[in-house]
């Protein structure tokens, strides 16, 4: 290969890594895209890109591997119970769950921070999870992304998403109250997974 060859070929290696720096780790958003409706800032803004988790494993209500006490967000579908441990999403890499009950795309958002919680579900035809990410921080709301806008995770209302009931409560309570429920909690010995 000659030289010219070889500089377009370093070229091209740097733009992809570029690229892909900026799609896994942090693409700009565009001021004009970020959709709030908020009081002051009591946070730095940070601005990023992480994909939500989507149709994580879960675990039988009988496995034990949260205490009593701990809370849980908590949906029904269609019959189906689902419950979300808020220690796992407190987790800023969990922040945001893609998952489908009952053939129903359903998205559980958590901030660890303002321990604000959020269902969301879209088109109830499509028996695909929704493609939520979670977007950063921006003048103190955890925000969110899809399709690629941005949006405060509290915003009143997001184009194309309707919000879903959901409890936050103790898991006594939850599993009491459904016992044929699963739940995402993240451990090593979760194992199985939400096939629905």
């Amino acid at each position: 290969m000659d030289n010219r060859g070889s500089r377009c070929a370093l070229a091209a290696t740097i733009l992809l890594g570029v690229t892909s720096f900026f799609y896994f780790f942090g693409r700009p958003v565009p001021v004009e895209r970020v959709h709030i409706d908020a009081p002051d800032d009591i946070y730095a803004d940070m601005l990023f890109y992480r994909p939500g988790i989507r149709q994580p494993q879960t675990v039988p209500s009988s496995t034990g591997l949260i205490d009593d006490d701990d809370e849980v967000i908590g949906i029904s579908v269609r019959g189906r119970h689902r419950a979300y441990s808020v220690s796992t999403m407190a987790d800023f890499k969990r922040h945001v769950v893609n998952d489908l009950i009952a053939h129903v795309p359903v998205t559980v958002t958590y901030c660890g921070r303002t321990r604000c919680a959020r269902a969301l579900t879209g088109d109830e035809g499509s028996d695909e999870p929704l493609t939520v990410v979670g977007r950063g921080w921006f003048d103190g709301h955890m925000m969110i992304g899809l399709a690629g806008s941005t949006y405060a995770q509290d915003a009143e209302s997001i184009p194309g998403l309707t919000d879903m009931k959901f409890e936050k409560t103790t898991w006594k309570e939850w599993k009491t109250a459904h016992p044929d429920t699963d739940i995402y909690v993240e451990s090593s010995e979760a194992s199985g997974g939400a096939a629905d």
